[in-house]
Parts: structure tokens; sequence; C-alpha cells
């Protein structure tokens, strides 16, 4: 049958799709404010986990904000986010009060 899908997670394999997207999601952006607690701590390699908070995505090192981000995938990123999706932020580049990070899915 024309549209239909055998996999029962919708109209021809829509759902299946959109999850595919949101495992796909990799960017890089700059922390904006970072806690100057965390900056004499950071270094290229660590992980820090992206979290949702009161609707901003903020980036934590040990359950403290280290920062936020911002780019124009960020609606698509809360969306996957908000249905379950988990990302983390490799630290890629630290230039003087700039840090550099590379989000992805866990």
């Amino acid at each position: 049958m024309s549209g239909s899908s055998s996999n029962g997670r919708g109209y021809g394999g829509f759902e299946v799709e959109r999850e595919q997207e949101c495992s796909e999601i990799t960017f890089t952006t700059k922390v904006i404010s970072p806690t100057m607690v965390y900056f004499g701590k950071a270094s290229i390699g660590t992980v820090l986990d992206v979290e949702i908070d009161e609707g901003i995505i903020v980036l934590l090192a040990n359950k403290n904000v280290v920062g936020s981000i911002t780019h124009t995938i960020i609606s698509k990123l809360l969306k996957c986010m908000k249905a379950g999706h988990r990302y983390e932020a490799d630290i890629f580049e630290i230039n003087g009060a700039s840090i550099t990070v590379t989000i992805r899915a866990k």
C-alpha cells in the first residue's frame, strides 16, 4: 500500500527520519558567557553535559553551569532534547576568554 509504513512508526517512515536527524546533529559553536570559576579549569578535550535550563541550552561540568550556547540549529536541538535525545559538548578550542565546543549526540 502506497504511503504506509511497515515499521509502525508513522507515515512513510517520517518518525524514523526524525530520529536519525536528531542522532546525527553535530556542530561547533562558542560558549556564551563562560563562568570564570570554570574557565581556569577548562582544557581541550574535556566533555561537558548539554542540558536544558529554563528553555536555554546550558553546558555543565560536574553539574555546574559552564555557560550556554546558541546556533542556527538551536531550535532543532531543543526539540530533539525535549523528545529524549541526549547530547554532549567537547571542548574544541580555548582562545583567550573564548571557549569553542563541538556538540554531538551521546
